[in-house]
């Protein structure tokens, strides 16, 4: 069974769907992609490495699916809770340390804020996304 669809940017929730990460090119004219159901960035659920195909533009076909990958589940995983750590930093920093200015306080917590809507608004714009009903079709395909 051949699932087709057209990949999106930025529609929908807000970090919510199946996304698609890391994408390799692959010859002829192909890609491999990660695909994550994800909820406000959050990885919820690793869908596998999809291989996809031109079929018509703008639409692609998903061509195979491999299972996940524990190791690079995980190392996602860390990564992203490492990323939301340090997005915090100039907040904590701000709050901790004993500076007496309550303008860097305000502007550390201010930066951290800043830090946190910017990149999942660059996040959003910058990743593809899969439409639900498509991404359960070929999971379901594939299982």
């Amino acid at each position: 069974m051949t699932v087709t669809f057209e990949p999106a940017r930025g529609h929908g929730p807000l970090g919510t769907g199946v996304h698609l990460l890391r994408p390799t090119a692959r010859p002829p004219d192909g890609v491999d992609v990660d695909a994550w159901l994800t909820v406000l960035f959050v990885p919820i659920l690793p869908l596998g490495r999809w291989s996809l195909e031109p079929a018509g533009p703008p639409a692609v076909a998903i061509a195979r699916i491999e299972r996940p990958r524990i190791a690079t589940t995980l190392a996602w995983i860390a990564g992203g809770l490492l990323a939301a750590a340090l997005a915090f930093v100039p907040a904590y920093a701000a709050l901790t340390v004993p500076t007496g200015s309550k303008a860097l306080e305000l502007g550390g917590i201010f930066l951290s804020l800043a830090i946190v809507v910017g990149g999942l608004g660059w996040l959003d714009a910058t990743r593809e996304r899969v439409p639900l009903r498509a991404a359960l079709r070929a999971w379901r395909g594939a299982a």
